[in-house]
């Protein structure tokens, strides 16, 4: 090994384990507004995960972060020029990957990039969120806050009977809110009976404080008058600090959302029935599993075709941003088609299968893919791009001198390629960045067929969540997304062959099949996530509400299996969609209403609705379920 390998293979490995101490420590910082979700301890973000989940993300996070490290690390000293325009002096190459190390963690002098810690909170924020944090905290106090409450059976013989009497009463009533809290709060002090006391343990502090609360307005509350707004409202925060207190300790001792909900029944709430996955939970894999293929099938393409023009690094940064490339789009056009068939549903306009309410999506979606490739091009061709601008630049102010326009490029952090002698070897000319806009053009057609595609298969009975359903749905999105990627790259090609001779046309097909497995694993994946979540909610209050619409429609139909397939049947009077989904949309839900009941005659399209004044639901609704399966804000 020679002296100077052995130099950059040292700092790399200190570089490695700088990146991995700051990443250990900084996982420990919210990547969100605390408020009073976090407990009065000195690990307080420990508290929000459940049991096992601790660990894994926070090894999720350094290696993500270590990902990263590495990615900046593949180039080289290459990127030397580019950090020299940000104030960074001139150092030897070998020592390169201990450079970017101290860069990243902030503490070479002048190293303050923005980008960076940009990058380092959205990467932390996106762990945490991932592993339910602290949504997860925020989901466990909406579905208390919307249970209804019964004392467990033969728990406290001390409770009075005004208490259980209170405790029958609807839970809108203050009566019954002070007396839940009473209950809990003898549940769960060091000396009652809960399910276990080591839980609650370290947030002692925070009982402490909950139990000052309730002895202050304890005071309060003999002869008060359940319409005092402000007696109201402190006895909501007393119990919003309760189920926060409830969820620290169910949460730190559960492995899993359901064994939380377990421990919550036995606390004495009746939960409606929930599911246990985010619609993120299933659209995050099959995004990175298309990451994933598009970088293997890149790589292996530049290694098979081009392995003696393109160093084995540069192949790897290729496929990195390619990969990238293409998880952003896909994932860009399954989020399109979701939220915006939410709004055209929330709108009423909405019809299922109208190309009306398909060519808005379609036209987004691929507008965004459209953008993503030019980003790419961008990206890959990063001197290239900026010689060009430079060279518009010039061309559109005459009076611009050549010097000018190299010193544009240089500040810019790219030079061109320069001999020893300091002459320009390649020059790109301004039509190089027009070029590449036009030859993005016909990708639109990958983002579009995503998102109609997919905006088909929400239609339909939901209950279409099988293996032999998802494995259709997979058959029929990989070949449509397959040739229409195809398709983009023939008309690419022959755009090439017009302006930039260059490639071939035997990238058609290797692409069409990389569209072709692209598309299947979104297609068994994302319908059937979106589905299930339609069944069995995750959302507390649509689960609710779809618990009460199913009763509803019980009653008038005589038998549980009647209302069901009912519920999830699409409805003509609905425009085609299901009553179990139209329910969770403000503006439909008078119509399914007097449709559950068996009445005739829905309103018309457009037309204001006036709400159902007989409807059970004691919700306000405020605002729609954005989709099948999203989880609102709490």
């Amino acid at each position: 090994m020679s002296p100077d390998t052995l130099v950059y293979f040292v700092c790399f490995v200190l570089g490695l384990l700088t990146i991995v101490a700051f990443a250990w420590q900084r996982f420990n910082e919210p990547s969100f507004k605390a408020g009073d979700t976090l407990p009065h301890v000195e690990d307080p973000l420990r508290y929000l995960f459940l049991r096992d989940a601790y660990k894994k993300a926070r090894w999720a996070y350094v290696a993500a972060f270590v990902g990263i490290y590495l990615l900046f690390v593949t180039p080289g000293p290459k990127m030397a020029t580019a950090l020299h325009e940000v104030g960074l002096k001139e150092f030897s190459p070998q020592a390169w990957a201990l450079v970017v190390a101290l860069i990243m963690v902030g503490l070479l002098p002048n190293s303050n990039l923005k980008f960076l810690d940009m990058i380092e909170t959205w990467l932390r924020r996106v762990i945490h969120g991932w592993f339910l944090v602290p949504d997860g905290v925020q989901r466990t106090i909406g579905i208390l806050k919307n249970a209804d409450y019964k004392m467990p059976d033969g728990q406290f013989d001390s409770v009075s009977q005004q208490v259980r009497d209170d405790l029958q009463l609807p839970n809108r009533y203050l009566r019954h809110r002070w007396a839940r809290a009473t209950v809990l709060i003898e549940l769960l002090s060091p000396m009652g009976i809960s399910l276990s006391n080591a839980n609650f343990e370290p947030f002692q502090e925070d009982f402490e404080d909950i139990s000052a609360r309730y002895k202050a307005l304890a005071q309060e509350i003999p002869g008060a008058d359940d319409k005092d707004r402000e007696l109201n409202q402190s006895v909501n925060k007393l119990l919003h600090r309760i189920y926060t207190y409830i969820s620290w300790g169910v949460r730190y001792q559960a492995a899993s959302q359901s064994d939380a909900e377990q421990m919550l029944k036995q606390l004495g709430f009746v939960l409606p029935e929930l599911g246990d996955r985010r619609l993120f939970d299933i659209v995050a894999p099959p995004i990175l599993l298309v990451a994933l293929i598009t970088a293997v099938f890149w790589l292996v393409v530049d290694r098979m075709l081009n392995a003696s023009e393109i160093e084995f690094s540069d192949s790897v940064l290729n496929a990195v941003i390619s990969a990238i490339a293409a998880s952003s789009m896909y994932g860009c056009a399954v989020f399109i088609a979701l939220n915006k068939r939410a709004d055209q549903i929330n709108d009423d306009v909405w019809r299922q299968g109208s190309p009306a309410g398909l060519a808005p999506i379609a036209a987004k979606a691929g507008a965004v893919t459209c953008l993503v490739i030019i980003m790419t091009t961008v990206m890959l061709r990063l001197p290239d791009t900026l010689q060009s601008l430079a060279a518009l630049a010039q061309l559109l102010v005459p009076n611009l001198s050549d010097g000018t326009a190299a010193a544009a490029v240089s500040a810019a952090g790219t030079a061109a390629a320069v001999s020893n002698a300091g002459t320009v070897v390649t020059v790109v000319s301004w039509d190089f960045l027009p070029t590449r806009v036009a030859m993005a053009l016909p990708w639109i057609l990958a983002g579009a067929t995503v998102s109609v595609m997919l905006t088909y298969f929400l239609g339909g009975d939901p209950r279409r969540t099988g293996k032999t359903d998802a494995l259709r749905d997979s058959v029929v999105m990989g070949i449509a997304l397959g040739l229409s990627v195809a398709v983009a790259q023939g008309i690419q090609t022959a755009l090439a062959e017009h302006f930039d001779p260059q490639g071939g046309w035997f990238y058609v097909p290797i692409v069409g099949l990389a569209g072709l497995l692209c598309g299947a694993v979104i297609g068994y994946m994302v319908p059937r996530a979106c589905r299930d979540n339609l069944v069995t909610p995750i959302d507390p209050a649509a689960a609710r509400l779809l618990g009460k619409l199913l009763v509803r429609a019980q009653n008038g139909r005589g038998s549980e299996q009647a209302a069901r397939e009912w519920a999830f049947s699409p409805n003509s009077e609905l425009r085609g969609l299901t009553p179990a989904e139209a329910v969770q949309y403000e503006r439909l839900q008078a119509d399914v209403w007097r449709l559950a009941d068996g009445a005739a005659g829905v309103r018309k399209p457009n037309a204001p609705n006036g709400g159902d004044p007989a409807s059970p639901i004691s919700r306000d609704v405020g605002s729609p379920i954005p989709n099948p399966g999203m989880v609102p804000a709490e």
